[in-house]
């Protein structure tokens, strides 16, 4: 079981939210009809008792099922094909999908990544040129966890008569997509959206919804 402990007074370093876009120095977007995509790739880890977390199988596929559900919902306005893998493919292309994803987030150029053998054939398979592969972490608390933290922090704030009141976030969640050209073999389009504060469960779509509408330059809400 992978665990992880956070500390109790989460200083807030960053923004809420934020992202960052990058583009291989050919790429051109106009030229992108449609996007074919594989099933998101879910890390979630649940906090129980105090500031522990642990990774949730049950939370990571609820959420994968959701993800699937809302790209699906929203295919045409977003020109998405949905090209499903098998259960034993699925986990290697997660696997390589979060390698890049964590180098990507580290701010490495996207046309300097190598694609492995098992994206390659991956995207070997799709009818469409340009592919888009995701991946989220992130964590939330349980309501009786998070009830706990509020009370704590309330009694530190009495005990130092306001001077110091912890905030503890419900959760956290980081989206990072890229999108590979068949033909180049390579990531011509990488972005992320981090949002600190909110358990994924109700932010992921929030999250997609806006590197998406960027993608396609898409202004109307919907």
């Amino acid at each position: 079981m992978k665990k992880y402990k956070f500390p109790f007074i989460i200083i807030l370093l960053f923004a809420t939210s934020c992202t960052s876009v990058r583009y291989s120095a050919n790429f051109q977007r106009a030229n992108v009809k449609s996007l074919g995509y594989t099933s998101p790739c879910i890390n979630l880890y649940l906090i129980s008792e105090g500031n522990v977390a642990e990774y949730s199988k049950i939370n990571s596929d609820s959420l994968q099922h959701k993800m699937i559900s809302y790209l699906e919902y929203y295919k045409t306005t977003f020109k998405l094909f949905y090209n499903k893998s098998s259960k034993e493919s699925e986990q290697n292309i997660q696997k390589s999908v979060f390698e890049i994803c964590d180098l990507l987030y580290k701010n490495k150029r996207p046309d300097t990544i190598t694609l492995n053998n098992i994206l390659l054939n991956q995207i070997d398979s799709y009818k469409e040129r340009y592919i888009m592969f995701s991946a989220i972490n992130g964590y939330s608390r349980t309501k009786k966890n998070m009830i706990n933290q509020e009370i704590q922090s309330a009694a530190i704030g009495i005990l130092t008569l306001g001077m110091m009141i912890p905030l503890t976030n419900e959760g956290s969640s980081k989206l990072v997509i890229f999108v590979v050209d068949k033909e180049s073999k390579k990531i011509v389009y990488s972005n992320r959206n981090f949002v600190k504060d909110k358990s994924p469960f109700f932010i992921a779509s929030q999250q997609y919804q806006n590197i998406l509408r960027d993608f396609w330059e898409i202004e109307d809400d919907f």
